[in-house]
């Protein structure tokens, strides 16, 4: 019976990365102006929004060449909370969270703001939102 010593036996371990390349859709399910809170300066700049999954683009206008940012929707989670609005002073903002960051969006209406979330995350309760607004 042999035995390994700690240090050897580290040296045999091997770590392989699973990478994967994503690619956005070619297809545009959705794509308007958002006001995004801007953690520098607590300023809510408008910006246009292009949602081609698994990635919302952000750009700087509707022209779509200057890109500013991407979201990959993978693994994020869409929240509403009318308490949220309260506290910001602002009608009609969700936020969407990541594994490193959140962002704080405010749509045009109600109706803009349930259709980003239901086409964000396609399981949201929506009758939820509906009826958390309608308490309000």
């Amino acid at each position: 019976m042999k035995s390994i010593s700690s240090s050897n036996s580290c040296s045999k371990l091997k770590f392989i990365a699973d990478i994967q390349q994503l690619y956005p859709s070619d297809t545009v399910t959705k794509r308007n102006y958002l006001l995004r809170l801007e953690n520098v300066d607590d300023k809510w700049l408008k910006h246009w929004f292009v949602l081609r999954r698994p990635f919302i683009i952000i750009y700087e206008d509707s022209s779509e060449t200057e890109e500013l940012g991407v979201l990959n929707l993978t693994s994020v989670r869409v929240d509403y909370k009318p308490d949220l609005e309260e506290m910001l002073q602002r009608k009609y903002t969700f936020a969407i969270y990541t594994s490193n960051n959140s962002y704080l969006l405010q749509a045009n209406d109600f109706e803009d703001m349930k259709d980003w979330i239901s086409k964000i995350d396609q399981f949201y309760p929506i009758k939820k939102l509906e009826s958390d607004t309608a308490l309000s």
